[in-house]
């Protein structure tokens, strides 16, 4: 939990030299679900947790308005955070989610690098308001993100991108054979058998 107010969807369990590290979407001024920001706690155990600075604030042309969920990667030993930034509008159908990525050489001070995929990038009959929560996983040198997606006028799917160099991704194929059942699918992860 967190130390005070508004918390859900934990991000990036990830182990970053000899510490876990554990992201989570938080509001830091209120007790209701408001301007997402991304909290961050280390552990040598699992079981003690400090509590660090936020690892990400909006305010970034990128993510102007909120820092949704997303997942964690050490690669090349820099710790890089993968989220959707939320730019809000008048009008629902207007706002725009858009993932982002920030890196970090100590796992305190991460430098937001901005957007890596926009709406240019969304298939076209997927809408750029409902495109969200990064799911961060690498394969045989080739780097993967799974984003949950809307259909316009449908239901929710998983899209997946590939990149080789974490910053220039293409869009691969929608991932469930059919949408789902729900308006909406969220926070999407891979895990690969044992």
């Amino acid at each position: 939990t967190a130390k005070e107010n508004w918390i859900n969807d934990p991000n990036g369990l990830v182990k970053f030299r000899d510490k876990y590290h554990i992201f989570y979407q938080h509001h830091p001024h209120s007790l209701r679900w408001g301007e997402m920001n991304w909290g961050h706690v280390i552990s040598d155990d699992l079981l003690t947790f400090s509590y660090l600075p936020h690892a990400l604030t909006p305010g970034h042309s990128s993510d102007k308005d909120h820092c949704f969920s997303g997942s964690a990667l050490v690669h090349n030993d820099r710790l890089y955070l993968f989220y959707t930034g939320l730019i809000l509008a008048e009008k629902r159908e207007d706002e725009r989610q858009q993932q982002c990525l920030a890196v970090s050489d100590d796992g305190i001070h991460f430098e937001k690098l901005g957007l890596i995929i926009g709406e240019d990038k969304l298939p076209k009959d997927f809408a750029p308001n409902d495109f969200r929560d990064p799911a961060i996983y690498e394969e045989d040198g080739t780097f993967y993100l799974l984003i949950a997606a809307k259909r316009v006028d449908g239901r929710g799917n998983i899209l997946k991108y590939k990149s080789t160099n974490l910053l220039d991704w293409e869009f691969v194929t929608d991932i469930l054979p059919s949408d789902s059942k729900g308006a909406m699918v969220e926070c999407p992860d891979y895990v690969k058998d044992l």
